[in-house]
């Protein structure tokens, strides 16, 4: 599952990514394997809490995060 199909409410733990390129970017925002998010919404980009940091990652990097749901 990758964090795109997340839905509203619930919570999940980042298991992987598609590719470097995509770590790296993760990696900028804070997201790294391991790390635990809540999904707020999808109103163009999805939005996520992390640490209580509110973060907005777009739909092309949102699909190449892996994640499984908590």
């Amino acid at each position: 599952m990758n964090l795109y199909e997340m839905t509203k409410g619930k919570s999940a733990e980042i298991v992987g990514f598609e590719d470097n390129i995509t770590k790296c970017d993760s990696l900028r925002f804070g997201l790294a394997i391991g790390q635990k998010v809540s999904f707020k919404s999808k109103l163009g980009p999805i939005v996520v809490c992390n640490n209580n940091q509110t973060i907005a990652i777009g739909k092309n990097l949102s699909k190449k995060i892996k994640i499984k749901e908590i």
